[in-house]
């Protein structure tokens, strides 16, 4: 099976916060079925291949030592002889760097996802 995939976003990181707003077109990966598709030996038929057709939006802001951050994004899943579905998240984030080394550093934070 053959999909056409992709995105297109635009963003900007600053010290005083960031955004980003994303239009893509992707694989589901979770499964051979999702993924690649599979057919059937008996009928022929193909299965799956599904693909998320959508808009993801993300804003951050520091608040001292802390990062704060909100996400949401909205797809419409497609494949080949499978259901429709839609995909809504949403996501909501704080965290705080608590070391810095030469080639890394180490963060700790909470999330909330629905």
């Amino acid at each position: 099976m053959t999909n056409l995939v992709g995105g297109v976003s635009h963003g900007e990181w600053r010290e005083d916060g960031n955004y980003r707003v994303e239009f893509s077109r992707r694989p589901l990966t979770g499964s051979l079925l999702s993924y690649a598709g599979a057919r059937d030996p008996i009928s022929g038929q193909i299965w799956g291949g599904v693909v998320a057709t959508g808009v993801s939006g993300r804003i951050g802001r520091p608040f001292g030592l802390y990062n704060a951050s909100l996400s949401a994004g909205y797809a419409l899943l497609q494949g080949k002889n499978v259901e429709n579905n839609t995909r809504l998240q949403l996501r909501a984030a704080i965290d705080r760097d608590v070391w810095h080394g030469t080639h890394g550093s180490v963060n700790v934070g909470l999330t909330l996802s629905l």
